[in-house]
């Protein structure tokens, strides 16, 4: 009874908020393309780094790879969060690390992806034009639904929270 009281009570688990998300969010990002770019300028000549299609997939793989073992991401680990499963209080399981990942980033890079796959076919500027506004639009509805739940969610869970049943936190 104490352990279930434990796993659901905010001040124990100390949910993060909104800006402690989103900057652990930034360093990871950051650190992955110094990376990235890094290797591309020693191994191809150019350092420049798309975002959609490099970035962001380096990005998820990261994050699926760092949450699974550690529990954290090196972002997270700057500010001391971490996810957790909310029924064990333990560093999710490797199937919800990588559905959790799918679903935070999925959408980004499904519409880089099908970007790149038009670009080769010569399409009229307004279809590059449209899917440029799509990546931005998603971009900006996972920042504001971040926001939403940071202020209005029960334990500050997203949906990819909610749907593979993590919270992220303060150790």
């Amino acid at each position: 009874l104490l352990r279930a009281i434990e796993l659901v009570s905010t001040q124990y688990t100390r949910p993060a908020g909104f800006w402690v998300r989103v900057i652990a969010g930034g360093v990871d990002l950051l650190a992955v393309l110094i990376v990235v770019a890094l290797a591309m300028q020693l191994l191809v000549g150019d350092g420049n780094v798309p975002m959609g299609s490099i970035g962001i997939p380096v990005l998820a793989l990261l994050e699926i790879l760092l949450v699974g073992r550690w529990g954290t991401t090196m972002g997270g680990a700057l500010f001391e969060l971490q996810v957790a499963a909310v029924d064990t209080g333990q560093r999710p399981s490797w199937r919800a690390t990588i559905r959790r990942t799918l679903l935070r980033f999925g959408p980004l890079v499904a519409v880089s992806w099908v970007t790149l796959a038009v670009a080769r076919t010569q399409p009229p500027q307004i279809v590059h034009s449209i899917l440029t506004l799509v990546y931005v639009v998603i971009a900006v509805t996972w920042v504001v639904h971040v926001l939403y739940a940071s202020l209005r969610v029960p334990g500050k869970r997203t949906a990819w929270d909610r749907s593979t049943g993590t919270i992220v936190r303060y150790r």
